[in-house]
């Protein structure tokens, strides 16, 4: 849609002579809102292409995970590699939100209120990334093991797991 829109339409548009009937305010306010569109996509773009992206976790868990819920533990060592991967996802999400911290305190000191903006837009993107992906079936499905392995730990030691 972003090639479509910024390396079809908009030349077309840009070049575009005849207007037909319409008002020169109108052709104006039309050409101000498709450059904004344009803008958005490409923005959008950008930063869904900078997000992270979280590993799945290992297919060959996939059966166990399925019966999770079922009387049966999960095992020590899909456990183990959950954690390890739950951990991987944990140091990924912070090692991103620390760096695009780090990226745009570089740039405050000339910024004024569109730099603002504009950082707290890809705040909201890329926070709405991630937690998009926290929501997805493969997040859920590690947090439902672990839970149930803590839950299970606790009830056969008394006390929770980490």
């Amino acid at each position: 849609m972003n090639t479509i829109i910024n390396r079809v339409f908009k030349p077309l548009v840009d070049q575009l002579d005849e207007w037909g009937k319409c008002e020169e305010d109108q052709r104006k306010e039309f050409t101000s809102y498709f450059d904004k569109f344009a803008n958005e996509l490409r923005e959008a773009l950008k930063s869904m292409s900078a997000n992270i992206v979280l590993d799945e976790y290992p297919a060959q868990w996939e059966q166990e995970a399925k019966n999770i819920h079922s009387t049966k533990a999960p095992s020590n060592e899909m456990i183990n590699d959950f954690e390890k991967l739950f951990n991987k996802w944990s140091t990924q999400i912070s090692a991103n939100l620390d760096n695009t911290e780090k990226q745009d305190k570089k740039d405050e000191k000339d910024g004024g209120p569109r730099q603002e903006l504009d950082y707290w837009k890809l705040k909201m993107r890329q926070l709405t990334g991630i937690s998009e992906q926290l929501r997805s079936k493969n997040c859920r499905t590690v947090y439902d093991v672990l839970s149930a392995a803590s839950q299970n730990t606790s009830e056969q030691a008394g006390k929770p797991r980490d």
